[in-house]
């Protein structure tokens, strides 16, 4: 039975602002509190929505329980409500047909103009042990706005409609300049005006070039002293609007290029943010809990965006966005016999960035670039239950303070700060991971000479420092210097199973997780923390190694594994669909952070390193060095305002 939630109460603005921060997130307001609402049953997750709109606002009414919708309104008020269905074919008449909406991605206040973020496609990845996953394909912006909205709501009518043109694998879903025409004279919203008063208001949070534009605009237009007499001249108001409106839009076309086309994955039964063990092997973590109860801040890219629809009772349209990499593949072992491997990556937000944007950890200890990447194989056997087994792997920056500046292909790393911070920093960092996996094996693959040994030799003596000063339990951690490039060169990839077999007492010890039938038959008490420089080719490559040797002692331990000795050689075909799935990872998380492909990627999904490969990879080094002189910059500091980071100053 479907849940009717009641409209939450509204305080005054003086009261809310503590709950939300007001820079970010604007006018919007919480709506007031109904004296008669109906009393809350158990709610549910909210799927597939109908989009309506009239004069008063957007109305999103549940597909799958119509006697619940959530009103955006246009007086910056945000509500849910519930009515009796047979009634629903009145309160959702409008001004156009309805659309269809999978998620509602967040709201978005920016210096002018608010607005609503909805996935309006997306593609099913597979099945898990029955609980699908999505990747979102296209997610819209809607004006908060009447006249504005109407525009919107009918183009992604026509979207929807349009049946006779196959939709692009990756499509980059906003709005061009022509969809947009007319939005100056249409009040959104109520913006604050930056451009007023002393300071730059909001636009702290632009680059210092967008920022000088502005105000040399502002500047400009009120330069001539009130004594003159002379009035502004309309064209200099004209002049300085269209400037600012192109900025929002080339903002706006950034973030719903992030949400639409970089990995972004979600499902409505299975909260994608914690691994099979943390949730003791359940879907959701718990029975029937909304997943906006249940997910881990530290993996919700979209948490910031969803903070109004959180405040104003509205969980049940909060669905978790997870942005990393869902790779599903099935493999038939016997007739009646299958099973399936899942690669499930899940970047952390809290340091989330760019390539040469983000290095290194914070104060705090969060990591660049740090990945949880969880191996789940699902067993199907006929006279069987269901078995789960995963295996969490994680990657990520070296954790201390250093930078790289984007200069040339092969610039210089700079290890910055005192040793005292940095071993704080890493301590920090390490035992945080101590305490949420066990036991870390740090494996790194940065060269022992040159450029990469500046900081490769760092995180060695900065692990010794820790260790010998007690900020880390000598017992939780080994540190693996393995320098990748040294060991495999003249194209030996095969070297790897000796890294393979130097670690095999580490897999041992830390073992993986096994649930079957309402039971835990075991834990994994550990994990791999792997890194290069970037965290992506060569420790893309290790991962994927050590996956593939614990996914045949798995099968072994459940007694599946018909030749052991032969490994996954004894299955035809089971090799190749794990090098693919887990090459198919790499390029996703390389896209995320550099901008292309992984490199290596022909050994990862053929198991050989070849001579087009190495010209694959000479390429994207190209692509990548212009991505991240010329877009990494505002695409960080896009990035750092989906996170509600306003402490970004070095960025922004």
């Amino acid at each position: 039975e479907c849940s009717m939630a009641s409209q939450p109460s509204s305080p005054t603005s003086d009261e809310f602002a503590p709950a939300v921060d007001s820079q970010a997130l604007g006018d919007i307001r919480l709506p007031a509190e109904d004296s008669g609402a109906i009393t809350a049953q158990a709610p549910v997750q909210v799927r597939h929505s109908r989009l309506t709109l009239n004069r008063s606002g957007y109305r999103l009414r549940s597909i799958d329980c119509p006697s619940k919708a959530l009103v955006l309104g246009f007086d910056s008020q945000i509500r849910v409500e519930t009515s009796d269905p047979a009634e629903n074919q009145h309160t959702d008449d409008g001004d156009s047909s309805a659309a269809t909406v999978h998620a509602v991605a967040g709201i978005v206040q920016l210096e002018q103009y608010s607005y609503a973020l909805v996935v309006t496609d997306s593609r099913t990845r597979g099945t898990v042990g029955g609980w699908a996953i999505y990747e979102a394909t296209s997610v819209c912006a809607l004006p908060l706005d009447y006249a504005s909205g109407k525009l919107a709501l009918q183009g992604i009518l026509r979207e929807q409609n349009r049946t006779s043109e196959p939709s692009p694998a990756m499509p980059r879903k906003s709005f061009s300049t022509g969809d947009v025409a007319g939005l100056a004279t249409s009040q959104l919203a109520s913006g604050g005006g930056a451009l007023d008063g002393d300071e730059d208001g909001g636009f702290k949070w632009l680059s210092p070039q967008i920022t000088r534009i502005f105000r040399q605009s502002r500047d400009s237009t009120a330069s001539e002293p009130e004594s003159s007499g002379i009035a502004e001249p309309e064209s200099a108001r004209r002049k300085t609007s269209a400037s600012l409106e192109r900025m929002e839009l080339r903002v706006l076309d950034e973030i719903i290029r992030v949400l639409s086309s970089s990995g972004i994955f979600y499902s409505y039964d299975c909260d994608l943010t914690r691994s099979l063990q943390a949730k003791g092997g359940l879907a959701a973590g718990n029975e029937n809990a909304l997943l906006a109860s249940v997910a881990d801040r530290d993996y919700w890219f979209n948490w910031h965006l969803q903070r109004l629809l959180l405040d104003s009772g509205a969980s049940e349209w909060a669905l978790p966005l997870v942005q990393g990499c869902a790779q599903i593949a099935q493999y038939q072992i016997a007739q009646s016999d299958s099973l399936q491997v899942c690669v499930l990556s899940r970047r952390n937000c809290r340091r989330i960035g760019t390539r040469y944007e983000r290095r290194g950890v914070d104060a705090d200890g969060y990591a660049a670039n740090f990945v949880e990447t969880e191996q789940i194989m699902v067993l199907e056997a006929s006279d069987l239950p269901l078995h789960y087994a995963s295996f969490v792997q994680t990657r990520g920056s070296m954790p201390f303070f250093w930078k790289q500046p984007a200069s040339g292909l092969h610039p210089a790393p700079i290890v910055t700060g005192e040793i005292a911070d940095n071993a704080v920093a890493c301590a920090r960092h390490l035992n945080h991971e101590i305490e949420r996996l066990g036991r870390q094996t740090l494996v790194n693959l940065v060269e022992h000479k040159g450029r990469e040994a500046i900081v490769g030799s760092t995180y060695a003596s900065l692990v010794g420092h820790c260790v010998s000063d007690e900020m880390i339990d000598a017992r939780m951690v080994r540190y693996v210097p393995w320098d990748f490039h040294h060991e495999t060169r003249g194209m030996r990839y095969d070297n790897l199973q000796q890294l393979v077999d130097q670690l095999r007492r580490e897999i041992a010890d830390m073992g993986y997780f096994w649930y079957s039938d309402g039971q835990m038959l075991t834990t994994q008490q550990g994990a791999f923390r792997i890194n290069c420089m970037d965290c992506l080719d060569r420790t893309n490559v290790v991962q994927s190694a050590l996956a593939r040797y614990v996914i045949n002692e798995q099968l072994v331990r459940m007694g599946v594994h018909a030749a052991p000795e032969q490994g996954l050689a004894a299955y035809p075909g089971l090799e190749s669909t794990l090098n693919h799935v887990w090459a198919n990872n790499g390029d996703y998380i390389s896209r995320q952070y550099a901008g292309t492909s992984a490199m290596k990627g022909d050994f990862t999904r053929t198991g050989r390193r070849n001579f087009s490969g190495m010209v694959n990879d000479a390429t994207y080094s190209l692509t990548r060095l212009w991505i991240n002189t010329f877009r990494d910059y505002f695409s960080q500091s896009v990035l750092d305002f989906i996170m509600g980071n306003h402490k970004a100053g070095a960025v922004f």
